[in-house]
């Protein structure tokens, strides 16, 4: 995930996700710290919505129709966020 020009990367399970600012060495396991842990939810099938735990930021992303590994959303629903499946 990119955000201010800066790189994030999100583990995401059930229903919680987690972020660092340090590239994984795997993609199988989470990050062993986190810098924050949030909530996630899926609307319809295709919309993300992400709650953080922290500073209760919340995060959209609308699912593209080519369900392509890119998304764009907003952060507050005001800034741009761009995020990418990553893959090993």
């Amino acid at each position: 995930m990119s955000w201010r020009a800066q790189p994030f990367y999100y583990y995401f399970d059930r229903s919680s996700v987690r972020w660092t600012q340090v590239l994984p060495r795997s993609l199988a396991v989470p990050p062993p710290f986190a810098s924050d842990t949030g909530s996630v939810t899926v609307e319809g099938g295709r919309n993300v919505t992400v709650v953080w735990g922290a500073t209760g930021s919340v995060e959209t992303f609308p699912r593209p129709a080519d369900d392509g590994d890119e998304m764009r959303g907003a952060w507050n629903g005001t800034e741009p966020l761009t995020a990418a499946r990553m893959t090993e």
